[in-house]
């Protein structure tokens, strides 16, 4: 019926403009049956060898990503722990804090940061800071020993790599995880090169992540605040260095996060608001 009246309007000697927006209306609710439109590029998993059950624990590092991605394993009923010391962007601040969590280290007061009344680290998430040194101790100490006990009992780590790039603190040339709105001139921004990264992962498997299965991803999620072009540059190093991990070690999987989101589920139709 669709077809007969797009077709019943185009050429009509009596055409007005109401009749030309009909007949453009039904013409285009008549095109996805006349030429049926594929809106995705389907992405086939191949089976890993390692599968994943509801005996093993899991530990989740690294993005925003990872956080959804965990809530979802902790709903399913795994068990599992998702961030303790809150989201980690880069690959330095990820592997740094399994380290922590691998000695069990209490943060000390002289760690700390002060500014604008909130007591902060530069390892830890917005949500850990405190409006006093030991309110804010309190609540990192906590996050630790849940991180620790997390690494130790987990059988399997899940870690999602979020971006290249990162902040280091031009006092220490550490990197950080956050820098809690604190002066730029204090950090210096560079791009990770794909040794770096794959050398950092790797110092975590010889150690921190010994004797565990690690199952690798990219966050798909764009960090437009780097540009455009800064943002495929970052995830174009953290795609790199995932595959050749991958290649290079037996007990990394590499799951296609990245490609199912950007290059499957493009369509903004899969997408929230935000």
């Amino acid at each position: 019926m669709l077809l007969f009246s797009a077709y019943s309007h185009f050429g009509c000697a009596e055409d007005t403009p109401a009749r030309q927006n009909a007949s453009k209306l039904a013409f285009a609710l008549a095109y996805p049956y006349l030429c049926p439109m594929k809106f995705r590029t389907e992405i086939e998993l191949r089976p890993y060898a390692r599968r994943i059950d509801h005996t093993d624990r899991l530990l989740a590092l690294g993005s925003c990503f990872a956080a959804e991605i965990g809530q979802r394993l902790a709903d399913a009923k795994f068990r599992i722990a998702v961030n303790p010391s809150g989201v980690l962007f880069n690959p330095l601040s990820i592997v740094r804090t399994l380290r922590r969590y691998r000695d069990g280290r209490p943060v000390a007061k002289e760690e700390l940061q002060q500014a604008d009344g909130r007591w902060f680290h530069y390892d830890f998430h917005g949500s850990l800071t405190g409006e006093s040194a030991d309110e804010a101790l309190a609540r990192m100490n906590a996050a630790v020993a849940e991180g620790a006990r997390a690494l130790r009992e987990a059988s399997v780590v899940l870690l999602t790599l979020g971006t290249a790039w990162v902040y280091e603190r031009t006092d220490t040339g550490e990197a950080v995880a956050n820098c809690h709105r604190q002066p730029a001139q204090r950090f210096r921004r560079r791009r990770l090169r794909v040794g770096e990264v794959v050398a950092a992962i790797e110092t975590a498997l010889a150690d921190e992540l010994k004797d565990k299965h690690v199952l690798l991803s990219v966050s798909p999620v764009r960090h437009l605040s780097d540009g455009l072009a800064g943002n495929a540059a970052s995830k174009a190093v953290l795609r790199l260095a995932a595959e050749e991990l991958a290649e290079r070690h037996a007990r990394i999987d590499y799951f296609p996060a990245f490609e199912i989101l950007c290059d499957d589920l493009r369509d903004y139709r899969f997408y929230a608001d935000d």
